[in-house]
């Protein structure tokens, strides 16, 4: 008996082989940092499938495999050999692999001029990254195909990074692009970044196999990897194996199975991590920051007491922020929370929320008429979905000018009303961080003689 652990970054998969090089066993599953009480669920498996098992040849591979093979005593075979080996042994006609994994990307050219090209410190394009999308798009990673099958449009994401791919895909969700659509156009940023970024030139043609999760499971990513490559590549049986049971077939040390758990709990009892040393060391040091850091806090006062404020909202790419201030500048009424319904941001204020923003709707829109924004100096602070917001709320319609002279002419000529407020959200001021921007947004100038010079 053989037998391949592949222990990855997110996953864990063990082969079992027979003396022929015959699958018997296998099993693949997440096992979330729990990779010794993974190991030891996977092994109890098999002995229930095969009793009688006492030793076999057994070796280990993966990311984070290296570890469990040094602690253990365990021959450790490099995942990128173990995929050529079982590649080559299986599917000996393959030109290219391309594999997926949860946070590295594989592309190994086959034959007589082998070369092996990896993605480096970034897990841009793998399956983690494919992880992260839907969770900004808020739907389960297996849902991700099946939405991407009834996409009716493409956009351009970024998928050498998250932060640039949440950058391209945040507006779009705000802008109501169908999450369908951005489910296809995640895929096909994954696949473009295989071809210009782990490729770095070479051409990835003939005969095209897939392995790992992502390719494996969704079959419209592979759709995205036949398109843009312009072949017809191959998902072949096992293949989330292909590293474990290469992995099976290079073994060559036999390993007692039922002392095995053992030395993993042992393993895992005895791991040790370097860490950093505390941020305060004493409780004193700790009292002695909240305590300058209270000090530093936005004046407040009681909004039953208020006979007029003003009302600010910051609606940003995930969160909502509302603050209502007296004339004086104290903060009356604060609130703040991710947004859930990102398509029907008013609808989520008024039936999730509606207990929290009850004061916030009674003193606001105490104005008459329509109101003008002023964009001092930059034009486009006001997004189309705050400006919905505040007319909602406020029941009174908006105006946004950035030039002052003609927001007063087009006053003068009763167009929208006769009232003007300034937009101020770029000034900085000495209040709670993520309020700033909405504490700043509207001030109300109810005669013409105050509008400012």
């Amino acid at each position: 008996m053989q037998v391949g652990l592949d222990i990855g970054s997110t996953t864990i998969k063990i082969a079992v082989l027979d003396d022929a090089g015959k699958l018997l066993f296998a099993k693949y599953q997440r096992h979330y940092s729990q990779i010794a009480e993974k190991i030891q669920e996977l092994l109890a498996e098999l002995f229930k499938k095969f009793p009688l098992a006492q030793a076999a040849t057994l070796a280990v591979s993966g990311s984070a495999g290296i570890g469990v093979a040094e602690d253990c005593g365990l021959q450790f075979v490099q995942e990128v050999f173990a995929e050529k080996v079982c590649a080559e042994r299986l599917n000996p006609d393959t030109d290219v692999v391309v594999e997926l994994g949860g946070e590295d990307a594989k592309l190994l050219f086959l034959g007589k001029h082998f070369d092996a090209r990896m993605n480096d410190s970034c897990a841009g394009g793998t399956g983690a990254f494919i992880d992260q999308m839907a969770t900004l798009l808020n739907v389960a990673t297996e849902d991700m195909n099946s939405m991407a099958e009834q996409a009716q449009n493409v956009y351009t994401i970024a998928s050498r990074c998250g932060v640039f791919a949440k950058s391209d895909i945040q507006p779009l969700l705000n802008q109501g692009a169908p999450k369908n659509d951005l489910a296809a156009s995640i895929f096909e940023a994954v696949a473009k970044q295989a071809v210009t970024g782990w490729a770095k030139g070479r051409p990835i043609r003939g005969n095209v196999l897939y392995l790992g999760g992502p390719l494996t499971f969704m079959s419209c990513l592979r759709a995205c990897f036949d398109k843009i490559l312009n072949v017809q590549g191959v998902c072949p049986e096992n293949s989330l194996y292909y590293v474990a049971m290469g992995t099976a077939f290079c073994a060559e040390r036999v390993v007692d199975l039922r002392a095995l758990p053992k030395k993993l709990a042992v393993s895992a009892a005895n791991r040790s991590f370097d860490h950093l040393s505390p941020l305060f060391a004493s409780e004193e040091e700790y009292k002695i920051f909240n305590a300058r850091h209270a000090a530093e806090c936005v004046a407040t006062e009681n909004i039953d007491e208020a006979s007029e404020a003003y009302i600010g909202i910051d609606s940003g790419s995930t969160t909502i922020k509302i603050a209502v201030v007296s004339p004086s500048g104290a903060l009356l009424k604060s609130f703040y929370q991710s947004k859930k319904h990102i398509n029907n941001l008013y609808e989520d204020l008024k039936n999730d929320y509606s207990n929290e923003i009850q004061e916030i709707y009674r003193i606001a829109g105490r104005s008459k008429g329509s109101n003008w924004i002023l964009e001092e100096g930059n034009s486009g602070l006001y997004s189309f979905e705050e400006l919905k917001i505040l007319e909602r709320i406020t029941g009174k319609p908006f105006h946004v000018e950035n030039d002052f002279a003609k927001a007063i002419k087009k006053i003068k000529a009763g167009i929208g009303g006769g009232e003007i407020s300034t937009s101020v959200r770029s000034n900085a001021m000495a209040m709670h961080a993520q309020y700033v921007p909405s504490i700043t947004t509207v001030k109300y100038f109810d005669n013409e003689s105050d509008l400012p010079v």
